[in-house]
Formats: C-alpha cells, sequence, structure tokens
C-alpha cells in the first residue's frame, strides 16, 4: 500500500538494514527511486550512559551478570511463555534479568520473582548497563544493540507479515556479530553467552561492522533539498 503511494512524492529516503544482502521483500524493486542512507537509531553511541551510571540509573548495584531481555509487546505472538522460560534459565544460572515491557504491550509479561521489570523510554540510553541481551529482532532493537556493541542472542519473531526477523538474524550470526536461537523453548542454547570470551568476541565484531547512524546522513539530505530553488520560483 505505502508503497503504491510512493508516486505521489517528490522523493523517498530509505533507511538501509545491516542485513540488506539477503533482503528480498518487497521494498526490493522500488529502491532505485529512493535516496538510501546507513541503518537510522534514534541514539548515536556517545548518548549511552557509561556502563556505571546506566545500573545505577536502573537501581542495579554491583557488576554481577545482567542480561536484558526484551521480546517484544507480544501483540502479534505470545511471547510470555518463552520469556518466563528464558528468564528463569538465566536466572538459575545466576544471571541478574532486566526485563523490558514494551509500551504498547496490551498485556504484562508474566516472569520469575526476582526478575526487574522496565518499562523506559529510550531504553536504549540504559543498553550499556547489560553484559548481554535476549531480544527479539524488530528493526530498531537490532539495529540498537548491533550499532552500540552489545553481545546479543536474537529470538526473532516468525509471525510478521513483512519483516523477515529470521532472515535478518541468521545473516547477522553468519557475520559473527549477534547469534541466534532458533527454537525459543531450547533455553539451554544461550549457554554460550554466558561466557565473558563470547561477549567480548561479539562486541568487538559488533564494532568493526556496524555502519554509522544513517540519521544525520538522512537530515543533511533533507536539508539539502530545502536549499534547492523550488520549480518555477
Amino acid at each position: 500500500e505505502w508503497i503504491e503511494r510512493g508516486k505521489h512524492f517528490d522523493h523517498i529516503v530509505e533507511p538501509g538494514d545491516f542485513s540488506e544482502a539477503v533482503d528480498g521483500g518487497v521494498t526490493v524493486p522500488d529502491r532505485a527511486a529512493a535516496h538510501r542512507v546507513g541503518p537510522i537509531t534514534l541514539l548515536d553511541r556517545d548518548d549511552l550512559l557509561p556502563p556505571a551510571e546506566a545500573r545505577q540509573a536502573l537501581g542495579l548495584a554491583g557488576d554481577d551478570p545482567t542480561a536484558l531481555l526484551q521480546l517484544g509487546a507480544g501483540n502479534i505472538n505470545s511471547v510470555h511463555t518463552i520469556a518466563g522460560g528464558i528468564a528463569a534459565h538465566l536466572m538459575d544460572k545466576g544471571v541478574r534479568i532486566v526485563v523490558a515491557q514494551s509500551p504498547i504491550a496490551r498485556t504484562a509479561l508474566d516472569v520469575p520473582a526476582g526478575a526487574r521489570v522496565v518499562n523506559l523510554y529510550p531504553l536504549s540510553r540504559y543498553l550499556h548497563a547489560f553484559h548481554f541481551a535476549v531480544s527479539a529482532a524488530g528493526y530498531n532493537s537490532f539495529h540498537e544493540l548491533i550499532n552500540f556493541g552489545v553481545p546479543t542472542v536474537f529470538v526473532p519473531n516468525e509471525n510478521t507479515a513483512y519483516d523477515d526477523q529470521v532472515t535478518r538474524v541468521r545473516y547477522a550470526a553468519d557475520q559473527g556479530v549477534a547469534r541466534w536461537l532458533p527454537d525459543p523453548h531450547s533455553a539451554e542454547s544461550l549457554e554460550p553467552i554466558l561466557d565473558p570470551v563470547v561477549q567480548k568476541a561479539l562486541t568487538e565484531r559488533c564494532l568493526e561492522l556496524s555502519p554509522p547512524n544513517g540519521a544525520r546522513a538522512a537530515a543533511d539530505w533533507i536539508e539539502e533539498l530545502g536549499s534547492r530553488p523550488r520549480s518555477g520560483a
């Protein structure tokens, strides 16, 4: 529907995707007509709080192994059982769990006692509080976690109509910037992310391969468009 409406606009700017090399989606045939920039995130790396400050802001004392669990709103597919199982497994391994409750979720997540639930925006400002994350792979979360170097195990939502999270995550894993959990009910597959050596390797690979925030390039291009003489003026 929106691709069809593109003909009514003078210009189109399209944010990129880290995994666009394997993108076979509906926007591909129309990309020649769009001005393309890198993946866009709300914040830049310099906007994030340092680890100690982020933990203090979240009320997390000390430097115990801490993981962020964010599996989306659960409005398209139920994530309650999955989130509870992953949280319980990690807590049994001595990991402190912070669960991100989506502002648009229709129901609250059911998580084990002891897990901390937060509802913050933008949560990305606090990402350096965490040693690693277990996350859904929607556009925003995916690029924030990769661009900011957070070691992550992605749990793709297979029920989205136009957002191919499985292909996105598989490509990221192939590039070594993240790991993924093909079976979200198999929490035992999370074991490698508990290793600090694995965490360090993922962070280094993220910082090596993640592109700059495309927001600046988009803003500069729009500003340049606005400075052009108007047709017929």
